[in-house]
């Protein structure tokens, strides 16, 4: 079999997953959920925000989470661990006054490591998680909690949608759309118990917390970690959250690729967990949609030597047209920006999402480290 066979081979097993596993997925077998007979009360609650020169979102991020609707609100703290910020972050969340909120000023030691001394420095049963930029819907907090009180669940995670910063903003509206298919697929796997988490809105039972090391994140690994205390991992699915679009092309690449970094770095702990848990099940299941995203950058070069030195012949053909057609939807979307269609940004975020992933690959191999956090 030629090259340019190969490659289109490639492309077309890689979109055939890409369109046909969250469809697969729900006939996948199911992680039968056991319940311990143990169930959080909630009588104490602490929700962490992590956050490094918070300064313009910070004030809003707290009185959104002070107004969430909790039986007892003096129940529900907010923890919120400056990561060596050197604007008024730490200052505003002070200005509070309030017995709910207490404030961690860290030296810059990474969002990992500040996550795991926020953690060390509430007593809370429950632990709620979000970002310095992000909004809950009132309700948010208590639809977390109602799905920890489930005796088998050990995690949940919310949903988010994301608002466009601009209306006029293209890379926001590629994002959008990315994250639409995003949400796609971790409902289908909160099918079979084992949902995927948001680092914008989750919640985990204490018992269930294991520190992070290096820079891994709890994105990836909460499932993991709940796997392991044989609980479950489940969507709240009227656990809103909202969160505002990257409005620039470096800043959108710049974050996509801060994600893959801390994937990959996480990806060691993700196998020993969940083997040595004895839930291979989940594994192949987290991996099956995840891999795939992390090495999209695979069917992108593989279309491009097969149809630049590919030998003659109609798959090479049909891998120029394709790459003929990808390029005139990335000019498309680069001389229109905000008036491009739908396809255009598709296209475009395509071709970012894997410079993101080859660069991020790229620098892990390399020994590199994602260096210090910047929302």
């Amino acid at each position: 079999m030629d090259l340019a066979s190969i490659a289109l081979a490639v492309c077309l097993l890689w979109a055939l997953w890409a369109l046909g596993y969250p469809l697969i997925s729900r006939w996948l077998p199911v992680t039968p959920v056991v319940a311990d007979g143990s169930a959080p009360d909630g009588s104490h609650a602490t929700v962490v925000v992590v956050a490094h020169n918070a300064a313009v979102t910070i004030a809003a991020r707290i009185a959104n989470l002070l107004a969430q609707e909790w039986p007892e609100p003096s129940r529900l703290q907010v923890l919120v661990a400056s990561d060596g910020s050197t604007d008024a972050t730490v200052a505003i969340a002070r200005s509070f006054g309030s017995d709910r909120v207490q404030v961690l000023d860290l030296q810059r030691c990474g969002k990992s490591e500040a996550t795991n001394r926020a953690v060390a420095a509430t007593p809370a049963d429950v632990l709620l998680f979000t970002d310095a930029t992000t909004r809950w819907d009132l309700s948010a907090a208590a639809e977390l909690m109602a799905a920890l009180r489930q005796p088998a669940i050990g995690a949940a995670s919310g949903i988010v949608r994301y608002e466009l910063d601009r209306p006029e903003s293209a890379i926001g509206r590629a994002f959008v759309l990315y994250n639409r298919y995003a949400r796609w697929i971790r409902t289908a796997d909160d099918h079979a118990n084992q949902a995927s988490v948001s680092g914008a809105c989750h919640a985990m039972l204490r018992r269930c917390w294991s520190p992070l090391a290096g820079e891994e994140t709890a994105d990836l690994l909460v499932p993991a970690m709940a796997a392991a205390d044989n609980k479950r991992t489940v969507l709240a699915h009227r656990a809103l959250a909202f969160e505002a679009t990257r409005s620039t092309l470096r800043g959108e690449l710049r974050a996509r690729e801060r994600i893959c970094t801390r994937a990959f770095a996480s990806l060691p702990r993700l196998l020993r967990t969940l083997l040595r848990s004895g839930h291979g099940a989940d594994l192949a299941r987290t991996l099956a949609h995840k891999v795939p995203r992390w090495l999209i950058w695979c069917p992108g070069l593989a279309a491009v030597a097969g149809a630049l030195v590919g030998e003659p012949g109609w798959p090479r053909v049909t891998l120029r047209v394709a790459m003929a057609a990808w390029a005139a939807a990335l000019l498309h979307a680069w001389l229109l920006r905000d008036r491009a269609n739908t396809v255009s940004h598709a296209a475009s975020y395509l071709a970012l999402a894997m410079a993101a992933s080859l660069i991020a690959l790229c620098k892990r191999l390399a020994g590199q480290s994602v260096g210090k956090w910047t929302p």
